[in-house]
């Protein structure tokens, strides 16, 4: 009796621990019998993620969908099970996989029922496929096998060929796969009688209509797309005579679809009729204002035309005039090229805003709220604004933590009202802001080797304050940018302990922290570049960083060595007082300059932190050890038994303090915004620099500003105003009142101009110190430059722009001034490809000096 009361109490605690097995949530998911790039597959099937509580239902589910997963990758006999693990208040789910034996493919043949396959296409139809020894039974790889034995039969020039069955026969060798294919007919396409398109952009546009699937019909499908194609284009009397010619002998059929192109047809003129309010002129710029770039350029297309008008009657009704509408669009011939467009309209009654009522504010105040909406009192009413300035009060409220928050009769009658004649309106907003949500708790899931720290710190809501929206994005947002987390997920549940308070749960998934990249890169001035970086990222689960970066470039003309850079950089972040990154590298380079070659070996040290986030400030301070060994440089004869040599080795400690200011909408590729950058390094021997066998001292100060503008469509124009000024702090005169011409600032220090980065027209450094004649010239007191550069860049399309550019400047020595230019122009072009970007510049001197090349050119091709 007491076994089966025991027997009995133990089956309920089990039921009770079944009824409570969805109370914890799940820590780590583990997977087991799979090779190590199945893991993450495995896991993402499982449907269980870090941080979800357990359901023994969901689990099943995850093995049904890996079982399924695997089973289509030629394992039918695969057996999932799940279990979970519970140690340390850790719940670890762990799918146990037992894959079984494979099916693999032993042999592919082609057949097709109307005729015996050729030779050439079957051994094409082989390469496609690519069938590998031992291959497993992968049913996304039989499509991709059947997709690629396709694309053959298009390439043969194959009208409605498919692969209509894939049969399979079990062998003892393995599985044999029979493809049968229905060949339809060879046609080879062309065109004749094109102008206004080239031959290959319309062999290209016939090539992608045969790849989205032609049926016999083909000749009266190609024809009306291809008529499509050009009256969209403007060119409304087209017309297209598709000519058929029999095969002989094994040619294909031959069709060409004859072209007569006909005028394009451009817009004359825009006249209204049926308006009362509005001048023809003010319909005229609405009508334009938001138009297709065809409709601007007054290239006429039927569909395009009647959007645009749509859209101008929007744009009245944005203006109050509610009851706007289209009557008709009258199109009238105007030569055999014009047409004249005569839009037929009705404006109706303007509807202003007679009054705004708010109700049930508290937290702010009316004139705040009016400010939200953006709408006032004798406005005319904009429903497109009503509705944003809606969500624009939903949004400030939800920021303070309001979440529950609404207007309660936003979607009755009662939110506007009209009078008799829907001449004036009535906004009447009824708002319940609900109680403030606070954070309750948080916790942590997936950070198997990040520590919580590090994302706690970017957590910018604390327990206890409200649970502002625009706070969790940006948390959400600075965990994502730590670049160690593949995933990123928060997610609210309202407190059991607290009313008001949402717990929050933060789920992560590790990235790979190891990380390397390579590539290739051409400039015509530095020749082919190639460059690597090897990077591991959260060290320590602290999210430090150790990366090593090289370049290396062979220069085509004027070459005297391999340049190369390499530099080994640690990154940890919070380092000191809070959000300050801590950058410590080293660096060993070899480079060619245009009057001297330099070796340098460095160490920096550099703190960079974040001032203001909203103007996106930051500043940093950096400290510098390099050995330079300057070679290379024009020998000068002795003076009075001293050298006037810059071939020397040098070693020099500085600091440079640094700000900036980033407003651009892009910092890669802006195309509005404002950029500034100043910065002041200082060298002296306190800070390590040499004192013999020459001392060295001096302070370099440099601005940048640039400007970005996009106040015409596909126009960007660029503004930038550059300068410096160098002093040497070190006294050059001897006691005897002499100049010592070895006491100057180092060339690798002094300013140079000239290049793709500066002035164009110009080769790279081609103003300096030393040009014009003057090799015996030093810095010893103080030098300057100004660099003035503008430029205008037309896109025509979101990859390809082209310009002309101005840029100007001067260098001088013991003298400063904002005129005393040289001068370059020219047009530049810049295409973006999945390659990398391809540069184009073509720059010419203003005024060139005797004995200097008159124009430069610039290419490069990838990133350098």
């Amino acid at each position: 009796m007491n076994i089966a009361k025991l027997s009995i109490i133990a089956i309920l605690i089990g039921l009770l621990q079944i009824g409570n097995a969805r109370a914890y949530p799940v820590s780590e998911i583990q997977v087991e019998g799979v090779a190590a790039d199945q893991v993450e597959v495995v896991k993402t099937l499982s449907g269980l993620l870090p941080g979800d509580d357990y359901e023994r239902s969901r689990a099943e589910r995850g093995e049904e969908k890996i079982v399924e997963y695997f089973s289509s990758k030629g394992f039918p006999q695969v057996e999932v099970r799940s279990d979970v693990l519970a140690y340390n208040e850790r719940h670890v789910v762990r799918f146990k996989i037992q894959l079984g034996p494979a099916i693999r493919i032993s042999e592919v043949t082609f057949a097709c029922k109307q005729e015996v396959l050729s030779p050439v296409l079957t051994s094409r139809l082989f390469q496609a496929v690519d069938l590998k020894p031992g291959e497993y039974f992968d049913r996304d790889r039989i499509k991709e096998m059947r997709r690629a034995a396709e694309s053959v039969l298009f390439s043969q020039n194959f009208i409605d060929s498919k692969v209509s069955d894939i049969g399979t026969e079990v062998t003892s060798s393995g599985l044999k796969l029979r493809f049968m294919l229905e060949l339809g007919q060879k046609v080879a396409l062309s065109v004749s009688g094109n102008e206004y398109y080239s031959r290959s952009e319309l062999m290209t546009f016939i090539e992608e209509q045969r790849a989205l699937g032609l049926g016999r019909d083909y000749g009266l499908v190609l024809s009306t797309r291809i008529k499509e194609l050009y009256i969209e284009h403007g060119f409304r009397r087209v017309s297209i005579m598709p000519y058929s010619f029999e095969p002989h002998g094994n040619e294909p059929k031959k069709v060409v679809f004859d072209i007569s192109e006909g005028p394009r047809v451009m817009i004359r003129s825009l006249i209204f009729d049926g308006n009362e309010v509005f001048k023809d002129l003010e319909l005229n710029e609405l009508f334009y204002k938001n138009a297709a770039d065809r409709i601007i350029a007054r290239i006429y297309n039927a569909k395009m035309v009647d959007s645009t008008a749509h859209g101008m009657i929007d744009e009245l009704k944005k203006r109050g005039y509610l009851s706007a509408k289209l009557i008709a669009i009258k199109t009238e011939e105007a030569g055999e090229a014009g047409v004249n467009l005569r839009i037929f309209i009705s404006e109706g009654l303007q509807t202003r805003i007679q009054a705004i009522d708010f109700k049930g504010n508290h937290v702010f105040t009316v004139e705040q709220l009016d400010g939200f909406l953006g709408l006032h009192e004798n406005d005319p009413l904009n429903l497109v604004q009503l509705e944003d300035g809606l969500d624009q009060i939903k949004k400030q409220y939800r920021n303070l933590g309001h979440l529950n928050f609404k207007v309660n009769n936003e979607l009755s009658h009662q939110l506007v009202t009209y009078s008799e004649k829907n001449q004036f309106a009535y906004l009447n907003l009824d708002l319940d802001e609900g109680q403030v949500i606070r954070l309750g708790e948080y916790k942590l899931f997936g950070n198997d080797k990040t520590k919580p720290v590090v994302i706690e710190r970017e957590l910018r809501i604390k327990v206890g304050e409200p649970l502002g929206e625009a706070r969790v994005v940006e948390t959400e947002e600075r965990l994502r940018r730590l670049g160690i987390f593949g995933q990123v997920n928060l997610e609210f549940k309202d407190s059991e302990k607290t009313p008001n308070t949402k717990d929050m749960r933060v789920s992560v998934q590790e990235a790979v922290p190891g990380n390397t990249s390579t590539g290739i890169g051409f400039r015509n001035d530095l020749g082919v570049r190639v460059f690597g970086e090897l990077s591991y990222a959260n060290l320590w689960g602290m999210n430090h960083t150790w990366a090593l970066n090289v370049t290396a470039n062979r220069r085509l003309n004027n070459f005297k060595f391999f340049e190369y850079s390499a530099q080994v950089s640690y990154t940890w972040p919070w380092a000191l007082l809070g959000e300050t990154t801590f950058r410590p590298s080293l660096l060993a380079e070899k480079r060619q300059y245009i009057q001297f070659n330099a070796e340098t070996y460095a160490f920096s040290a550099n703190l960079e932190r974040m001032l203001y986030r909203p103007l996106k400030f930051s500043g940093s301070f950096n400290y510098t050890l390099e050995r330079v060994r300057q070679f290379g440089a024009v020998e000068l004869p002795a003076i009075s038994g001293t050298s006037l040599s810059q071939n020397q080795q040098i070693r020099i400690g500085s600091v440079t303090p640094t700000l900036r200011l980033d407003l651009r909408d892009n910092p890669v590729v802006p195309r509005r915004g404002f950029f500034a950058l100043t910065s002041f390094e200082y060298a002296n021997s306190f800070l390590g620099t040499q004192i013999d066998p020459i001392p060295v001292s001096y302070g370099r100060f440099q601005v940048r500003t640039d400007l970005y503008l996009d106040f015409i469509p596909h126009i960007i124009w660029f503004s930038s105003i550059r300068g410096g000024w160098l002093r040497n702090f070190i006294n050059p005169y001897q006691s005897n009142g002499q100049l010592d011409p070895r006491v100057t600032v180092p060339l690798i220090k002094q300013f140079a101009l000239g290049g793709i980065n500066s002035i164009r027209g110009f080769v790279e450094q081609e103003l300096n110190v030393q040009s014009d004649g003057n090799a015996e010239r030093r810095v010893q007191g103080y030098s300057t430059y100004v660099n003035y550069r503008t430029q205008m860049d037309f896109f025509v399309s979101p990859n390809l722009s082209f310009g002309p550019f101005l840029d100007a400047g001067n260098l001088q020595v013991d003298a400063f001034s904002m005129g005393n230019l040289r001068y370059g122009t020219g047009v530049g072009m810049r295409y973006l490809t999945p390659v990398g970007p391809i540069n184009f510049d073509w720059g010419f001197k203003l005024f060139p000096h005797s004995g200097e090349e008159s124009n430069v050119f610039y290419f490069s091709l990838g990133v350098i």
